[in-house]
């Protein structure tokens, strides 16, 4: 092979290996971007805030756990139904004005309410006892309390356990039918009107303040428990003002109603 061949082939085999060499570089310089770029995408992911609504509320607390980069993710979080929050609410304070209407009605009825042997224990034979209820029942009719006897036998075991009750009435044994009791109401005076008034007054009370779950401060109590775990700020001051002005509504209703029973029962 003379020279001048010898030449030209070194440098086509010069070139051939550079190409290999700017190519093999080439793909490691493109594979290295793609990761990086992979790395930067999968960092912004990681930690992308959760869209929220404008009132949420944490749901199941903290997440378990950590993230990759050690960065914790967010508490899921759900929009709140403000709208059946409050009909919630609302249902409550009428199911309690309901049941103040029954314990009230029970309250100003006094004596003449037809349950008020029923808590009695009727003393029977043989050292033994039973609840009133499961002797006997009693009705109204006209200024009388009649009490019929499922057994006539027990007669004069109710009758006893009425007198020792100290209600101030005496129970009377029918001539024509001796399952039947007959008690004599006395025309309510003017001292009895008052203590009515005055037992009225405490179950009012009851369901304006107390511990119960009727009390129409712990409805208020509890709703505002439950917003203040809210998120929302503006919005949820709003609903805080609408619990508010239910408090206030049903509260008026519960003093007319008072107000309307006591009226009625001291004329």
């Amino acid at each position: 092979m003379n020279p001048a061949t010898f030449s030209i082939l070194c440098q086509i085999s010069k070139k051939r290996l550079q190409s290999r060499f700017f190519s093999k570089n080439a793909v490691t310089l493109s594979s290295a971007i793609s990761q990086r770029q992979t790395g930067i995408t999968s960092f912004y992911t990681t930690n992308r805030s959760f869209s929220t609504s404008t009132i949420a509320y944490k749901k199941g607390g903290k997440a378990k756990g950590k993230a990759k980069n050690n960065v914790e993710p967010e508490a899921e979080e759900e929009e709140f139904d403000s709208v059946g929050f409050l009909r919630d609410v609302e249902k409550k304070y009428k199911d309690s004005i309901e049941v103040y209407k029954k314990k009230s009605s029970e309250s100003k009825s006094g004596k003449t309410n037809t349950k008020i042997f029923d808590n009695l224990s009727i003393p029977l034979a043989h050292n033994q006892s039973a609840k009133f209820t499961d002797v006997a029942q009693t009705t109204l009719k006209g200024r009388n309390l009649l009490i019929t006897l499922f057994d006539p036998n027990d007669s004069k075991h109710v009758v006893s356990a009425v007198l020792g009750a100290g209600l101030n009435l005496n129970p009377q044994v029918d001539q024509k039918n001796p399952q039947l009791l007959k008690v004599p109401l006395p025309a309510p005076t003017a001292e009895v009107k008052i203590e009515a008034v005055k037992n009225l007054k405490s179950v009012f009370e009851t369901f304006k303040s107390s511990s119960s779950k009727f009390a129409f401060t712990s409805i208020r109590s509890d709703a505002l428990k439950e917003l203040k775990k809210l998120k929302g700020g503006d919005e949820v001051k709003k609903i805080m003002k609408n619990v508010e002005d239910l408090n206030k509504q049903y509260n008026k209703k519960l003093a007319d109603q008072f107000k309307d029973l006591e009226k009625s029962m001291m004329q």
